[in-house]
């Protein structure tokens, strides 16, 4: 997994570098076909001090699906943690709607290799 990480208005520092790296390890627990993570952090200049902060990821997984999420907090560790964990529960969403899909396909072959095994023409007798 490619893991890259973009300062805005401030300087990443090795701490906060390390910090993004162990977190963004966890990602994996939830799905492990995930090629690319971009961490933006950003220091904005806002009346809302408790919205200062904004870290945002971009999470790029198999199958062509990309998870975004943003979150703003007034520091940036909390502003981070609040955005890996919404994108933390968008990966957990996608990971469970594959496997739904991935029971639907099995149910329709299943239900397509039986009726071909029990139609007619299959059987010795239709062409009596």
């Amino acid at each position: 997994m490619q893991v890259k990480i973009t300062g805005h208005g401030m300087e990443v520092t090795p701490a906060i570098r390390d910090y993004v790296f162990e977190k963004i390890g966890k990602l994996e627990e939830y799905f492990k076909n995930i090629q690319k993570v971009e961490v933006f952090l950003d220091a904005r200049s806002t009346d809302n001090a408790d919205k200062r902060q904004v870290a945002e990821l971009r999470v790029w997984m198999a199958g062509l699906k990309m998870v975004q999420a943003e979150e703003g907090a007034k520091d940036m560790y909390a502003a981070f943690d609040l955005a890996l964990a919404e994108a933390s529960r968008q990966v957990e969403k996608h990971k469970e709607k594959l496997g739904h899909e991935k029971k639907r396909e099995a149910q329709k072959a299943k239900i397509i290799s039986r009726t071909k095994l029990t139609s007619p023409k299959d059987t010795p007798e239709a062409g009596l």
